[in-house]
């Protein structure tokens, strides 16, 4: 009888998730361009002639959409049709013909939607002609309610007539998170690591908080290190390494101590190092040794940092190199040997071995691009390390072994002064650079070389500043970039789609038990177990479901204050579970 029953409700779940299968699917089977103004035109602002977007004509791939496929919220309040030939009552811009136009009055459609355009297949790109630049928008583009591009700027007051602008949505994708209601300075943070709980730590600089990124959410928290005597300093931290206890080591620049950040409990602590240096500009780059010490690159230091965190002790280890600017990063390699990268033109690698304290450097300045600085390295799988070109215009491909450097120069489109200051290694092998003084994301594969650039000027904004000083790959295959002179955390999808949604599972609150097997981010789908102390036992698996943790709980099955055993198991002629309490005397449990 229980087999039967049990039987039917397998039969009815399956059922009941298979129509929920069926519906996700015929919801995907309709792909809807959703345009959000994000930034006015130029012809709104002071001097304009109060003229809003003016639109003549779309694309998708390629195609002109139908006029039944556009859906208006916001109906053109100026024109509806001007220009070409119009017909009474249409709207130019949704009409198939490409001379007429709709346009708006310059009022304030910042955060409004205007129209959407669904189509039966995902498109890849969307051209869009406007009557002049003077007359376009900066749009925040969704598809299906998730936002696939941003403007952060209008394109500009030139009168050039007609003009077409393509938003590529599949080439590589970008996003961003807001958190300019959360920091106040203009330098934020510099460099990521991404801690075992899977969110991604931001070293502070000017700002007296650590930036703590949930890439699951995409929620972003500043956690606030104000009473640790740091205010007002110009650049407190410049780096950051994930220490084997799970805490973050951040560098110390300007600050008189070392910074030691737990992700478990967002506490913060300052190892006081004043006694053994006091300059600014200490060190500029941090990795973890293999023995679990914390490896600073002098930049103005008279030596390395080392530093324990299992007795936070601090050792400036001299190397014989007293000149200031030295080096810009610090990567551990796969033999164990810790590469600093160089900050100013000439100065070469650095080679630290933590073991026995030595040191070499390694002279690359007769390499075609090294007449510049490089952002630190990222280790590859085969052992090679690599980086990405600051100031110089060449990669830098550096073997730990055999100490042979080689570069690879490449070309990048806009601004080519302070390009990228980070890299990080994608889940396929590729390096993604992050723009620092670039207006686009670069992908390098070292498989055979080559170089990618996607120009995101549209969507960065103001060239050769400091965007972006740190990048790190978290777990759902998306590549976080370190907000420092920008007011937005960026999120890179190297795949070109955004990733399925994933839970981190530090929110994990097992009452009466731990974690059990479960990493610190399930991917969409994926399942963990749970661990319950005796004599509980767990009430399933802990499951990650379009963005939501299906938590497991430990159930305490003994039924030691209950009359579970009576009343369930002998009315239902059911054997007695394990630990299961006699609770009248004259009751013998089945055996």
């Amino acid at each position: 009888m229980l087999g039967a029953r049990s039987r039917m409700t397998s039969l009815v779940m399956f059922l009941v998730c298979s129509a929920g299968f069926l519906r996700v699917a015929t919801a995907n089977d309709t792909y809807n361009y959703t345009f959000i103004m994000s930034v006015a035109s130029e012809s709104e602002g002071p001097d304009g002639n109060g003229i809003g977007p003016v639109i003549d004509d779309f694309k998708l791939d390629g195609v002109r959409p139908t006029e039944d496929q556009f859906t208006i919220y916001k109906m053109p309040d100026r024109d509806l049709c001007a220009e070409g030939t119009c017909v009474a009552g249409q709207i130019g811009l949704i009409d198939d013909d490409p001379a007429t136009n709709s346009n708006w009055f310059a009022t304030d459609g910042i955060g409004l939607a205007f129209f959407s355009i669904s189509s039966p297949t995902r498109v890849s790109t969307i051209e869009i002609r406007y009557q002049k630049p003077f007359y376009t928008p900066g749009w925040i583009i969704e598809e299906n309610g998730v936002e696939l591009y941003r403007d952060v700027a209008n394109r500009g007051g030139e009168h050039t007539r007609p003009v077409v602008y393509t938003y590529n949505l599949r080439l590589r994708m970008i996003n961003w998170v807001d958190i300019s209601s959360k920091v106040s300075t203009s330098v934020k943070f510099v460099d990521a690591v991404v801690a075992n709980n899977g969110k991604a730590i931001f070293a502070p600089t000017e700002e007296d908080a650590v930036g703590v990124f949930d890439p699951c959410s995409n929620t972003f928290e500043a956690v606030d290190i104000s009473s640790h005597q740091l205010t007002d300093l110009a650049r407190k931290f410049y780096s950051a390494a994930l220490a084997k206890d799970g805490r973050v080591v951040f560098a110390p620049a300007h600050a008189n101590g070392v910074g030691v950040f737990d992700p478990r409990d967002n506490s913060f602590e300052l190892v006081n190092i004043s006694s053994k240096i006091t300059i600014q500009w200490k060190f500029r780059g941090a990795a973890t040794a293999n023995d679990g010490k914390v490896i600073f690159a002098p930049m103005n230091a008279d030596g390395v940092g080392v530093f324990d965190p299992s007795d936070h002790s601090f050792e400036l280890v001299d190397i014989g190199l007293h000149n200031d600017w030295l080096f810009n990063g610090a990567t551990l390699a796969k033999n164990g040997l810790i590469i600093f990268s160089p900050l100013a033109a000439g100065t070469g690698l650095g080679v630290f071995n933590p073991m026995d304290n030595s040191f070499e450097l390694v002279p690359i300045s007769s390499h075609d691009g090294m007449t510049g600085s490089m952002g630190a390295f990222v280790t590859l799988s085969n052992g090679e390390m690599l980086s990405p070109p600051r100031t110089a215009t060449a990669v830098g491909v550096f073997n730990p072994v055999t100490k042979a450097f080689r570069t690879v120069p490449i070309t990048v489109a806009a601004d080519d002064d302070d390009k990228f200051h980070a890299a990080a290694l994608t889940n396929d092998g590729k390096v993604v650079f992050a723009p620092g003084g670039a207006l686009g994301v670069g992908i390098f594969d070292p498989t055979d070389d080559s170089f990618e650039y996607f120009d995101y000027s549209a969507q960065i904004n103001a060239a050769g500043v400091a965007k972006f000083w740190g990048a790190a790959l978290v777990r759902n295959g998306a590549v976080v970039f370190t907000p420092t002179t920008s007011n937005r955390v960026g999120i890179f999808y190297p795949s070109g789609t955004p990733p399925a949604p994933c839970c981190l599972t530090s929110t994990l609150d097992v009452k009466n038990g731990g974690v059990g097997d479960c990493p610190a981010t399930l991917l969409d789908g994926e399942t963990c177990q749970p661990e319950c102390d005796d004599p509980y036992e767990a009430s399933g698996a802990t499951t990650c479901l379009d963005g939501v943790l299906k938590a497991t709980t430990c159930l305490d099955v003994s039924c030691d204050m209950e009359k579970c055993c009576y009343d369930f198991n002998v009315r239902n002629g059911m054997t007695t579970p394990v630990g299961c309490a006699i609770l009248y005397d004259d009751f013998v449990p089945a055996l």
